[in-house]
């Protein structure tokens, strides 16, 4: 069964450097007991953009079906939506006890590490790459770090 997320702890808000321009959202949460799983926002859907231009999002989860501790529990949640709307400022996002929200101003440098990967295998460890069929292996002297393997 879905369910919102006890709280959010905190949002970041990241409007991409692509063209178009598109948003990725990156929030934690707490839960009420272990075993909730597949965290994720859920977008509200407007038949007028809001005139704040903050779009509202509820923070769901999955809750445990068999016997789980009641501890609470952390549980992140990333949404990524490209090409954004040309009207969206930020994001609120919503739980069972709390909201919180977030603005392209107020953008923390310290994050944006975790946004700054290359979908290219030179972006990676070599060792952490295996070495299958059709995998990505580590090169040889043609002076370009890596080959693929046939």
């Amino acid at each position: 069964m879905d369910a919102k997320v006890l709280e959010v702890v905190s949002v970041s808000f990241v409007l991409t450097k692509s063209s178009p321009p598109g948003i990725v959202i990156h929030a934690t949460g707490r839960v009420p007991s272990s075993g909730w799983s597949n965290g994720r926002l859920s977008p509200y859907v407007y038949l007028h953009p809001p005139a704040d231009g903050i779009w509202d999002f509820d923070f769901i989860a999955t809750a445990p079906s068999g016997i789980a501790l009641t501890v609470m529990s952390p549980i992140d949640a990333v949404q990524a939506i490209h090409p954004s709307p040309a009207w969206c400022k930020g994001v609120r996002i919503h739980a069972g006890s709390n909201t919180m929200e977030s603005k392209n101003a107020d953008l923390d440098e310290s994050k944006l590490s975790v946004l700054n990967w290359v979908p290219y295998p030179w972006a990676t460890n070599a060792s952490t790459i295996l070495n299958t069929k059709g995998a990505v292996t580590q090169g040889g002297v043609d002076g370009f770090p890596w080959s693929a393997n046939p």
